[in-house]
């Protein structure tokens, strides 16, 4: 059978907010972001079929992913394909769950590795709008896939489709890691949103990585007080100096972005609260999602 192989990183918030015009559908996530070198690998070993029938495998475990076989099935609908027969074999390289992206990781791996398998020549933006739509729909993200797809830092701003919407992606320092950490959750619990609070955006001034690296440190700050169980991490976390120190989407994870000889005091910090099997360091991801050729 055909295979394709794809890769997602994931993604992390510097600053977010939300926008949106008549429905959640048209939900739209704006603000700015980091790729780390780890995420989701998708292997799509399938074949063209009257119908979809999919396995979708993690390791010894068999996956209930409703979202992700509505989303294949839209794929396939726009490449006017009737079906698709195989196994989605996963490689998920964290456990925090959908705080770090990995819910629009999975779709984007997996559609990727799907139209590379059947040669569907869908667009990497109609890919990109279509991991957003299932996110939201289905509540298995916070509406990244533009971010992941582009790679590095990135800037959206407020409005547009992903072929024309607004974006920056910034140059940032070679030596730059980042610590993420948190208590160990099941592979995929429910994703809400976070509530960001009255909290004022202008894009304007942001032209480089430390004018982010600013911004980004201000809005985390306000998020934590308001997160309980939070703020007491993050202010003991800022005595040590990082760049930023942040949370993911859910407030359940924790991250820090630091330069290389720092990280072995952050890590520390970290293992005074968190399981090591909960934390792990990363560079910046600088591509973005992408196949894998053998």
């Amino acid at each position: 059978m055909p295979i394709g192989k794809a890769f997602s990183p994931f993604f992390l918030p510097l600053f977010y907010k939300y926008s949106s015009i008549g429905s959640s559908a048209t939900l739209r996530f704006y603000g700015a972001g980091i790729n780390i070198l780890r995420g989701v690998s998708c292997i799509a070993d399938v074949k063209p079929s009257n119908e979809v029938k999919l396995d979708f495998v993690f390791g010894m475990r068999q996956l209930n992913l409703p979202w992700l076989e509505e989303a294949i099935s839209n794929i396939l609908s726009i490449s006017n394909c009737r079906g698709v027969n195989g196994v989605l074999d996963f490689s998920v390289e964290s456990y925090l769950g959908f705080d770090i992206s990995v819910g629009s990781a999975i779709l984007l791996s997996s559609l990727v590795a799907v139209n590379s398998a059947l040669k569907l020549n869908v667009a990497p933006s109609i890919i990109a709008d279509l991991s957003q739509r299932f996110e939201l729909e289905w509540n298995v993200g916070s509406g990244t896939s533009l971010c992941q797809l582009l790679g590095g830092v990135v800037l959206l701003s407020e409005s547009g489709e992903s072929n024309t919407i607004l974006h920056k992606v910034f140059d940032f320092p070679s030596d730059l890691r980042i610590v993420v950490g948190g208590p160990k959750l099941n592979l995929l619990p429910i994703y809400t949103s976070r509530l960001i609070g009255n909290f004022t955006f202008n894009f304007d001034d942001l032209n480089s990585f430390d004018d982010l690296i600013e911004f980004s440190r201000i809005f985390n700050l306000h998020v934590a007080e308001k997160s309980k169980g939070a703020f007491k991490f993050i202010k003991a976390l800022l005595n040590l100096n990082p760049l930023v120190a942040g949370l993911g989407f859910l407030g359940k994870s924790f991250y820090a972005i630091t330069f290389r000889d720092d990280v072995k005091r952050i890590v520390d910090h970290f293992l005074d609260y968190f399981p090591c099997e909960g934390i792990f360091v990363s560079e910046v991801d600088p591509i973005g999602v992408r196949l894998y050729i053998d």
